[in-house]
């Protein structure tokens, strides 16, 4: 939106009010153009750097899966039997994949940081996870997070009112 100048408002049918009202929101609204453009170029530099680390994540896993077969294959050489190589990388697995069951389970993880980080015994105690605070909204005296809440000068209001 262009602005309106002074012989625009001067020969047309614009009045004073109008006009600077008019320019006003051209100059709001060439700010959150502006404002928008950056955000995008943000964005874009974001999702550029995330496409950067899942190829150097792939990079990693396709040669750490190239180092576990050697180390296997070596182990065969040396005389190990296949058979309890392969049993006990499928335990393993199943270890790892449990663990991780669990954790997702509890939330709030497995104490001990991990099933390679721990005595055992400390594994299977869940951590019990801490209640988050809540508060009661002034608008519409409901009780949510406090999280989910912005603090203005007459208190705390939810996202659903102050949004």
């Amino acid at each position: 939106m262009a602005k309106i100048g002074f012989w625009q408002a001067v020969l047309g049918d614009v009045g004073y009010y109008e006009r600077d009202a008019i320019n006003s929101n051209a100059e709001s609204i060439s700010m959150l153009l502006d404002s928008q453009s950056f955000r995008s170029e943000q964005l874009g530099q974001q999702m550029g750097k995330l496409f950067e680390l899942d190829h150097a994540q792939s990079k990693e896993l396709a040669q750490l899966r190239a180092i576990v077969r050697v180390l296997a294959e070596t182990i065969i050489d040396m005389g190990f039997d296949k058979e309890r190589l392969e049993q006990r990388m499928e335990n393993a697995l199943e270890d790892l994949e449990s663990a991780k069951t669990m954790a997702e389970g509890v939330g709030a993880g497995v104490s001990g940081g991990g099933p390679y980080r721990s005595s055992g015994a400390e594994d299977q105690a869940a951590v019990p996870a801490k209640p988050e605070p809540q508060c009661v909204c002034i608008s519409c005296a409901k009780t949510v997070l406090l999280r989910r809440t912005t603090i203005t000068e007459r208190g705390n209001i939810c996202d659903r009112c102050h949004y």
